[in-house]
Parts: structure tokens; C-alpha cells; sequence
């Protein structure tokens, strides 16, 4: 009964017909019975057939509900991008900025893939902000300027500009010059992007 059960099962997979010159054992054997015997353009079948479909395995980085665009480019896997939490304190100007390298670096240009991912790197306020603006805009992850104009007019704030405004008319040498100047020019080049 096995042998029958077996002799149908490789009958799916090789031409049973086939009469080989020579018969090889190649040394599959089991408790059940006798070695499995292959010729030699049997085996060479069965191993391209093994082939052939260990390469349509599917990876799991592509199972359905992952991100199918990948980075084309080494760099762009290798820089990480920050968390933006919405604090008064943060520079969204340099997050953004960040978030542009990154974005060159990993090749990828799909509008929506690229909202889809500043958004997963929000947080706290600046997520909570998304939430509620995705709400407002007809289809939130269709267009990159937009999503970033509303972001920049949200977390530039006045409280920022007025904090850097005070620190350049009222400076304070708190450490040695040369960190001064740098801290300086630090503020004039903030200023600028303003």
C-alpha cells in the first residue's frame, strides 16, 4: 500500500515511463521500505524543480501590508530618521530638513509614501495635530507640499520666532568666544530659514 501510495506521489513529479540506463540510490531511505531510487535525469528534475521553487518563496519584507517600495540605496537604510514631537522647543525647519535628506538618499518619490512615513515618525503633539487634520483635508496623503506647508504653519510658531528674535538683540557670552561665535552663527543661520 505505501509503495503504491509513493510510486503515484513521484509519478507527479517524473515521467514513470522513463526506463533509465542505470538506477542510483541516492541514499534517501526511510524506516518504511526500500531507498528511494532516481536516475540521474530524475534527480537533476526533482533538484531543479526544488530550485525553481525555493526562488518563488515569497520574502517576508514583501508580505501584503508591508511598505513595497524599498529604498533602492544603501545610505538611505543606513540614516535614521528623529521622532518629531511637536514641542515648542523643536526646529520642525531641521526635522523637515532631515527628513528631506533621508528621503534623497532612500530614492523613494511616491507622494504618498512618503507622508505615510513622516507620519509614523510623529509623535505626541505633532501626531495628535495629524490625527486631526487628516480629518479636515479631503485626502490627506495625496500631495508632499501640502502636507508639509500645514506642518511647517503649525509647529513654526510664534513663540519661536520671538525666542530667537530676543536671543539676537539681547546676547549673552555665557562660555568662551569661539563657542559664542559659533552659537552666533548658529542663531543667524536659524533666523534665516525663517
Amino acid at each position: 500500500m505505501y509503495k503504491e501510495k509513493r510510486k503515484r506521489y513521484l509519478s507527479n513529479f517524473f515521467d514513470t515511463s522513463e526506463h533509465p540506463t542505470r538506477n542510483i540510490s541516492y541514499g534517501v531511505e526511510s524506516n518504511m521500505g526500500d531507498p528511494v531510487v532516481f536516475s540521474d535525469s530524475q534527480f537533476r528534475e526533482l533538484i531543479g524543480t526544488i530550485a525553481n521553487n525555493s526562488n518563488n518563496v515569497t520574502s517576508a519584507a514583501n508580505l501584503p501590508g508591508e511598505n513595497l517600495e524599498t529604498p533602492t540605496n544603501k545610505a538611505g537604510s543606513s540614516i535614521r530618521i528623529t521622532n518629531f514631537f511637536g514641542n515648542v522647543n523643536k526646529d520642525i525647519d531641521m526635522w523637515l530638513f532631515a527628513f528631506k535628506n533621508w528621503q534623497i538618499a532612500s530614492g523613494i518619490t511616491k507622494e504618498s509614501t512618503l507622508i505615510a512615513i513622516a507620519v509614523n515618525h510623529l509623535s505626541k503633539n505633532a501626531l495628535s495635530w495629524f490625527q486631526a487634520w487628516a480629518t479636515k483635508v479631503e485626502n490627506p496623503y495625496s500631495d508632499w507640499k501640502v502636507f508639509e506647508q500645514a506642518l511647517t504653519e503649525r509647529f513654526n510658531t510664534c513663540h519661536k520666532k520671538k525666542k530667537l528674535r530676543d536671543q539676537i538683540h539681547y546676547p549673552r557670552q555665557k562660555n568662551s568666544a569661539a563657542q559664542y561665535a559659533e552659537e552666533f552663527l548658529n542663531l543667524k543661520t536659524s533666523i534665516g530659514t525663517m
